[in-house]
């Protein structure tokens, strides 16, 4: 929770029109700037929750292609890593996981994801 209590405020955003905050006054820039002048306002905003390294389940023996995660992503926010190494040779389903080409055998395997 982030809390603006009577201070000047600068928020960034597309188009500007008729927002008004608790009675605040403010400003519309030309650049896409809008400033506030924010009395007292509370700003929640809560973030999906995310794994971070998590190892998929499945085993890395160089002809296993096939892994799974313990949720399903949000679409557009999986990062897949084999040794360290960002990789694009694979495809999702759900909460699975599936190379093109398998991980060598012992391979390091995780994935980072909003879900």
């Amino acid at each position: 929770m982030v809390g603006f209590h009577g201070r000047w405020t600068e928020l960034c955003c597309a188009s500007f029109c008729g927002w008004d905050l608790d009675g605040s006054r403010q400003a519309a820039l030309s650049d896409g700037i809008v400033g506030a002048w924010v009395e007292s306002a509370e700003v929640t905003y809560a973030a999906p929750p995310q794994n971070y390294q998590e190892v998929p389940t499945g085993t890395v023996d160089g002809t296993n292609t096939v892994f799974t995660l313990s949720y399903s992503p949000i679409a557009g926010t999986l990062l897949v890593y084999v040794n360290g190494l960002l990789a694009t040779n694979y495809t999702l389903a759900g909460a699975t996981i599936t190379f093109s080409a398998a991980p060598t055998s012992g391979a390091s395997l995780y994935a980072t994801y909003s879900f």
